[in-house]
Order: structure tokens, then sequence, then C-alpha cells
């Protein structure tokens, strides 16, 4: 894998790992299934719609881990409905339990050492209060759970693993410079303002609410053992590619699959979509394939998953939940 310093370069949930399932809530997944059922159908998963409560935020209240051998999941106390927990245990034979221990889903990702140890980042703001708890619940030792600061409200909004030590994060400078080369080619003043409004409004906002900056989570993820990546991959709130699910194939390769924004004036958003993925993979040659999901157009021009990010602060990753494939993830 080719290296950038996380202070040279010029230009999760779970790390990168085999996948076995992807579930969504079914009201809010059949919204984007077609997509999904075809990017499943090529990388050879399952993409399952399940009965959630009509709770589409699928990452945040559970997460599926290995337990005595088998999937089980982890579950947030009090906030997962029944009718999901018994589909899970019927349907598919995942039994479940409730924990105060639990750790958002899209504010936590686990990952595997080269040993085949489990690692777990969480997000500072998550405040749990007895991580040697966390560590008996989810079988990850003490020492290698890492809490790191955040971007923003969920970790999973501005950093993405993909595969251990190397983690990619949003670096609003490089989103800047990605923007003042990128705009002359659009042509169209109009959609250059409403961009740069949108995204000097959206800094402004995670400023004010005291999150963290990109300096500060690329030292805590060093100081943790991983190797941060800056790239530019949050351009707006509706425009975030940051927020993915990594599926790793037998033979090293990934694929990257994530938001596909459509705005009404959307003059820009194939050129950024094209430059993010030809950066990315520039940037992690075994990353082969990115698909950029967002479902159907609505009347008003947006299609379910800009409308997520615009008014939920949530795009793909929060609205699926992830199966690994435990069988092959050494």
């Amino acid at each position: 894998m080719r290296i950038y310093n996380c202070n040279n370069l010029n230009f999760k949930g779970y790390d990168a790992l085999p996948l076995k399932r992807i579930y969504a809530e079914k009201n809010a997944g059949a919204k984007f299934e077609k997509e999904m059922q075809e990017v499943a159908q090529k990388e050879g998963f399952e993409f399952c719609l399940v009965e959630d409560d009509n709770w589409k935020w699928m990452q945040d209240q559970k997460t599926i881990i290995e337990k005595f051998g088998h999937p089980y999941i982890i579950a947030k106390n009090k906030s997962v409905s029944s009718e999901f927990m018994s589909e899970m245990a019927n349907r598919f034979g995942i039994n479940s339990h409730e924990s105060d221990s639990f750790s958002t889903g899209g504010n936590t990702f686990i990952g595997k050492y080269p040993n085949g140890e489990k690692w777990m980042l969480i997000g500072e703001k998550e405040n749990l209060k007895d991580l040697d708890m966390v560590s008996r619940t989810y079988g990850i030792k003490r020492e290698n759970i890492f809490t790191i600061p955040q971007q923003n409200f969920h970790i999973d909004m501005n950093i993405r693993p993909v595969g251990y030590p190397y983690v990619l994060v949003n670096d609003p400078d490089l989103v800047n410079k990605k923007f003042n080369n990128l705009q002359e080619s659009w042509r169209r003043p109009k959609a250059s303002y409403f961009f740069e409004s949108d995204h000097n409004q959206l800094n402004k906002r995670l400023k004010e609410e005291g999150y963290s900056d990109c300096n500060s989570v690329c030292d805590a993820l060093a100081e943790a053992g991983f190797i941060p990546i800056r790239i530019a991959g949050v351009y707006t709130r509706g425009i975030n590619f940051m927020n993915a699910i990594v599926n790793k194939h037998e033979d090293g390769t990934m694929t990257y699959i994530t938001n596909n924004p459509n705005l009404r004036d959307s003059a820009y958003c194939d050129t950024l979509k094209e430059d993010f993925a030809k950066t990315l993979k520039e940037m992690i040659p075994e990353i082969k394939n990115v698909y950029f999901i967002g479902g159907e157009t609505d009347t008003t021009g947006y299609n379910p998953i800009t409308q997520s990010l615009n008014w939920g602060n949530g795009g793909l990753h929060c609205m699926t939940l992830e199966e690994p494939n435990f069988d092959i993830w050494g």
C-alpha cells in the first residue's frame, strides 16, 4: 500500500473486512434497495431489509460481533425493537442482548491487528465511563481500545478505516484546495457560490459546537499506532464521501461504497465524485471499485441519501448494519 504522511499529503462500523450481509430498515432501505442489490451481487454479499420499528439509523443502536464462533448482536439498552431482535434470530440465526456498555455503532470502528487481536476506536464524546466493561462486552483487550477526538457528532462522518493501520481522515483544508482547483471547470458561478456558502457554514457550525480539527484526530490516531491519511471527503452536509462501507476481498483488494450526492443545482457533484474516486484509488491502490449510492431522486430533486445527510446528519453507513464474514475474516 502506498502511504502518504499525514503532514505532506498534496491533494467506521467496521474496518475493511469481508462482508457477509448488509442490513437496512425496510422502509428507509427500500429507497436505495435496487442500487445496493446490484452492488451486493457484484461484491458477493447479501443486502437484506428487516423490520426495525421504522428506525432508519441501523448502525447506531446495534453492532454484530463474533461471540463463541458465531455472529452475535450487541445492542443499546432499551433502544432496539423486539421485532428486530426476533427477526434476526428467526430469519438469520443471530441472537442478541442489550447492554449499558454498548458503544454507538456510528461512533465506533472495530478491526484486527495482523496477529488477530481486535482493536476498537471510539469517539471521545461517547462518554463511556467503564472501558473495562466495554472490553468484556465486546471481547476486546482494554489496551486495544482507543478514544479519539471527533470532527462531527459521530466519527463515521469524518474518518474511515481502510485496513489496519490506515485510516482516511477528512481534511477541510484539502477540501478548500480541491474546491479552488475544480470550480473553474464548473463554469457556473451559482453552483460555486452555494457550495462555498454551505461548506463555510458547516465548518463554522462544527467549530462553534466544540468539535475537534483534523490535526487533533490525526495526532490521536498516530499515537494509537494508526497511520492517518488525509483526504478531501466532506464538502458540505449533503456531500460526504467519508461515511462509507468497505468490503475486502480474499485477494486483498477492496471496494468502497459511499454516498451519492444529488442536489438541485448539481453542476459540481459528478466532478467531485470522479475526483474523489480517482484520488482514493491513487492513494490506496488496493481499492479497485468505488460505488456511490443515492436511491431514487424525489420530485424536489433530492435523493434519499442526500436528504438524510442534509436533515438527519447521517448517510449510507449510518443507515446500514454490517455483518462481517467471520468465517474468512483473518
